[in-house]
């Protein structure tokens, strides 16, 4: 059993080169750790723009973010939320393909209520169809702030793997 988590932000990552992944993650296992959670910060890239070129790059940002997840061997990959609410139709269909992208690397997509669903206990309620998407294809996190605490959930309640292959 490890003896630390490692919740990990691409930000904090000196390159995406599998040799410098390779290195970390041996190094955290070497002290006893595991990488669990990579949150792909990436400022300034828009998963659920309108704009078709733009959601492509962004996309490719992202899926280049789960490989590296997948290297270091963490179990969840999350893609920052901007500050203003997306279009569902086209924010469903980026987690769709995040979410099989990063199946096929053992990685299971977040969903963060951050950015534009801060403070909303609402924001993860989607709607119809799309909620068994939603709910079938992410984990779903959730941080609301009240009465000056911060209480936090996680559905459905994962469990930690003992040994993550590469």
């Amino acid at each position: 059993m490890w003896g630390c988590v490692i919740d990990m932000n691409t930000s904090s990552l000196a390159s995406m080169d599998e040799a410098y992944l390779d290195r970390c993650r041996e190094a955290a296992e070497k002290a006893g750790c595991v990488f669990t959670n990579l949150k792909m910060n990436q400022r300034d890239v828009d998963m659920s723009s309108a704009d078709e070129a733009t959601r492509r790059k962004a996309l490719e940002i992202y899926k280049a973010s789960i490989d590296a997840a997948s290297r270091l061997g963490c179990r969840w990959a999350r893609p920052l939320p901007l500050p203003e609410r997306p279009d569902m139709k086209i924010h469903i269909a980026s987690y769709q393909e995040l979410a099989d992208y990063g199946a096929k690397r053992n990685i299971e997509m977040l969903v963060e209520n951050y950015g534009w669903m801060q403070g909303d206990p609402n924001s993860v309620v989607i709607s119809g169809r799309d909620t068994a998407l939603w709910a079938a294809r992410t984990t779903m996190t959730s941080h609301f702030w009240g009465k000056g605490r911060k209480s936090s959930a996680v559905s459905p309640r994962p469990s930690y793997p003992t040994k993550r292959s590469p």
